[in-house]
């Protein structure tokens, strides 16, 4: 597997990265998001954990976390501002 320029580093903790990279594979283009870990003080190395997405489906994982991002979370409900109407009823 080649990648193909800079992949992004995302924290997971001080010892581990997700990094989302593009990547060549046997002549197939896809999207690679995986665990990295620190073997030593620069050297980062890949996991198994992970998951190779065809980059013809990008913009389908792109509409996937924008919809499941966009769901409310149970507990994290906005304050919702008063309307004028039930501020005279509380009168």
């Amino acid at each position: 597997m080649t990648i193909i320029g800079e992949p992004i580093a995302l924290p997971r903790s001080e010892t581990e990265k997700i990094w989302v990279s593009l990547s060549e594979f046997r002549g197939f283009y896809g999207i690679d998001i995986r665990i990295y870990y620190q073997a030593g003080e620069a050297d980062w190395r890949p996991t198994k954990k992970g998951v190779r997405i065809s980059l013809e489906l990008k913009d389908e994982l792109i509409a996937a976390i924008e919809k499941v991002t966009s769901q409310p979370i149970p507990g994290e409900e906005e304050a919702k501002p008063e309307t004028k109407q039930e501020e005279k009823s509380s009168d």
